[in-house]
């Protein structure tokens, strides 16, 4: 069975949110932010991060920068929720 992501993506310093709707678990994404660094981590654990943020970026961008996947509005968002998609968060620091 298919889980329903929906996704919250943010570009931290900018005031617009794009939001999306996959067919993937991708939650390994929550809480992840291009260009975030961490002082608590140990160098290992940046290193995870980082290779993360790669997966990340891979998987939102195309070689363009343009978004892979297409966008969906608010509404949207709140249906695929409501029939159950797991929320996350995650987005670009600037």
């Amino acid at each position: 069975m298919v889980k329903q992501t929906a996704v919250i993506f943010s570009l931290i310093g900018d005031i617009n949110n794009s939001f999306f709707v996959v067919d993937e678990d991708i939650t390994k994404f929550d809480d992840v932010y291009i260009n975030q660094w961490c002082d608590d981590y140990t160098e290992e654990q940046q290193l995870e991060h980082e290779k993360l943020q790669d997966e990340f970026n891979d998987y939102f961008y195309d070689v363009d920068g343009d978004f892979k996947i297409p966008q969906t509005n608010k509404r949207g968002l709140e249906e695929a929720i409501h029939n159950g998609a797991t929320l996350i968060m995650c987005g670009f620091i600037l």
